[in-house]
């Protein structure tokens, strides 16, 4: 999707490329919670969600900087767009030469039934609960498109925009 955006020869193959990265960060999201209850042994688990969720949220951060800093240079909208590139790569390559731990199925079967089990049903309605309530607030609409909400409001410079966009991305993290 990055190599796609960086260099799409038109608006449909931008889309395109906007598309794949949308679907790719969509199902990360989903994915990587459930593997890290499932795979991560209890006594780190908490720490591993943790860990994710300074991950994600240090990345917003860290998109708003280069942007910002490439906003500087006329007409470098592939280059933000093409840097998405460098942590997917970074991430490919963990991804075939790490090689993780397989548990037991006897364990993952166990863990499976405990779901269904009063506690473990409760804090499941509750941590999808927190998720609904996450989403249906915004503010990932909000970090996505507060540089065009705050051009909207008025702020004219599109350097000026994505410095006051840190902000919210700084106490995001």
């Amino acid at each position: 999707g990055g190599i796609l955006m960086c260099f799409a020869g038109s608006c449909l193959e931008l889309i395109l490329g906007r598309f794949i990265v949308g679907l790719a960060i969509g199902a990360s999201a989903v994915i990587v919670p459930v593997f890290i209850s499932e795979h991560a042994p209890a006594h780190v688990r908490g720490e591993f969600v943790t860990m994710n969720t300074v991950y994600v949220t240090v990345g917003q951060l860290a998109a708003y900087i280069v942007n910002v800093v490439c906003s500087y240079v006329k007409g470098t909208w592939r280059v933000m767009l093409g840097l998405s590139i460098i942590p997917a790569c970074i991430q490919a390559v963990g991804l075939v030469y790490i090689k993780p731990a397989h548990e037991k199925t006897s364990t993952a079967n166990r863990a499976w039934k405990s779901v269904l089990e009063r506690p473990v049903w409760d804090q499941v309605k509750l941590g999808v609960g927190l998720q609904m309530l996450q989403q249906l607030a915004g503010i990932n609409t909000v970090m996505y498109f507060l540089p065009l909400i705050l051009e909207s409001a008025g702020i004219v410079s599109i350097q000026t925009s994505l410095k006051l966009s840190m902000i919210p991305a700084g106490c995001n993290f």
